[in-house]
């Protein structure tokens, strides 16, 4: 059969329709492009339990947030006052309580009203703080306690006057962590349009807290927390051995493991330290709290040293009866800042704000670069870890742990505590122990 013959299509244009075609054609073109050039710019929403995808961190030049507790056993309205001279844009109210039952409570009210009523006349930021103080909040975010948890928060919230509502919750576990971020969006409901939420939280990365590293990460993301607060302080503390406060590395360590929600960060440094007696036998002092306004009032001579790698200030002190103390500086305050500006985070919160002279501490935060007095002339050394050393090499005998071993074997074997093995091995823990030295204290 022969082939069926397909018709075929001519067009015939003339010069002047062939133009217009073609001018038609490039409009055409030109209309597709930049739709899709505004298509791919046009951000596509995130789902609020997921982050988004990591983007590059930006450096920036100055912070936009310096705040800083005013506790309850403070004056409230004279260091309101103080802060509002020094240039301090917000300040939190650590007033709030909850007790073991899960209500909360407000603490000093009147206090609490006068530092309020003076930090709206001066247009500062002002937060209610809600802590359980270390303690267990089994009764506050356990199964079917939370809703009246939440109730009595928000009633505690409305009656202090704050603007926001900042929750410094402390030694959570990881289910009572997934509680509270279960409990976000009906606080965030309670507190109405105009207020915020923030969240006040010990340190976790890779290191510290790794198991909860993903919750703080799905905070961050979440459009109804304002800012999470990390605790940069409390590495050594008065039950331990004498040590930096916040390493720098920890600090870095820290920020690194949030390379999304930097612009969310506010890093809390500290305006205390500690002050440890007797570090020459190998019981476990109890250290007292000194602040950066003590400082100068240390009796006798003192051996100031720049801890380089830690970035801390180190003073040792008192002759035989010989004292290590871990001190704030504003040097420290100063090199955390230029790491703060360098990361892309923008605030930073002291606690607290009766430990020092605020005008010098918010001169350290907003210009970094510029020195300023200090409270001794110091020597420098390599690190905490150079003193502890010594320390422990002198008061210790050391054991090369076997398979199988673990701190508290060898601890037992010797007739040594478990938080004294701990305590002398802070760098230590039983996985991967074997083959490595490990300090027991005579």
């Amino acid at each position: 059969m022969p082939r069926r013959r397909r018709r075929r299509f001519q067009l015939r244009l003339n010069a002047r329709a062939a133009r217009l075609l073609a001018l038609g054609f490039v409009i055409a073109l030109i209309a597709v492009s930049v739709g899709c050039v505004v298509y791919e710019r046009t951000p596509q929403p995130q789902p609020d339990h997921l982050p988004p995808a990591q983007r590059l961190v930006e450096p920036i030049d100055a912070l936009t947030c310096i705040e800083g507790w005013i506790p309850s056993w403070a004056d409230e309205a004279a260091l309101v006052q103080q802060a509002a001279q020094a240039g301090f844009t917000g300040l939190l109210f650590f007033h709030g309580s909850v007790k073991a039952d899960g209500k909360v409570s407000l603490e000093d009210p009147k206090g609490l009203q006068a530092g309020v009523d003076l930090a709206n006349a001066r247009e500062l930021t002002t937060w209610l703080t809600v802590t359980n103080h270390g303690s267990d909040l089994g009764g506050a975010l356990a199964s079917g306690r939370t809703d009246a948890h939440v109730e009595s928060l928000l009633a505690a919230w409305r009656k202090s006057g704050c603007g926001h509502l900042d929750l410094d919750y402390e030694s959570l576990t990881l289910s009572q962590l997934k509680a509270l971020e279960s409990c976000i969006e009906g606080i965030v409901e309670g507190l109405g349009s105009n207020a915020r939420l923030s969240l006040t939280l010990q340190p976790a990365d890779g290191t510290l807290r790794p198991d909860q590293l993903p919750v703080y990460r799905r905070l961050l993301a979440n459009r109804n927390v304002a800012c999470l607060r990390l605790m940069a302080y409390d590495y050594h503390w008065k039950g331990s051995l004498p040590g930096a406060l916040c390493p720098l590395p920890a600090f870095e360590r820290l920020i690194e493991a949030y390379p999304e929600y930097r612009s969310k960060l506010v890093m809390c440094l500290p305006l205390y330290g500690y002050d440890w007696a007797r570090p020459q036998d190998a019981t476990i002092p109890t250290a007292s709290t000194i602040t950066l306004r003590d400082l100068p009032n240390l009796s006798g001579p003192v051996r100031a040293v720049w801890m380089r790698q830690d970035a801390e200030l180190a003073l040792e002190y008192g002759g035989t009866n010989r004292h290590w103390v871990a001190a704030p500086s504003l040097r420290a305050v100063r090199q955390r800042v230029q790491v703060m500006l360098q990361q892309g985070v923008p605030g930073v919160c002291f606690w607290h704000l009766g430990c020092a002279s605020l005008a010098a501490v918010a001169n350290a935060a907003r210009d970094p670069e510029t020195s300023q007095p200090e409270a001794f002339e110091t020597t420098e050394s390599e690190s905490w870890r150079q003193w502890q050393q010594a320390f422990k090499q002198r008061v210790c005998d050391t054991v090369t742990a076997r398979p199988g071993d673990t701190l508290e074997s060898i601890g037992r074997a010797a007739g040594v505590e478990r938080a004294a093995m701990f305590r002398f091995n802070e760098d230590l823990t039983n996985d991967g122990l074997a083959g490595k030295t490990v300090y027991v204290p005579r």
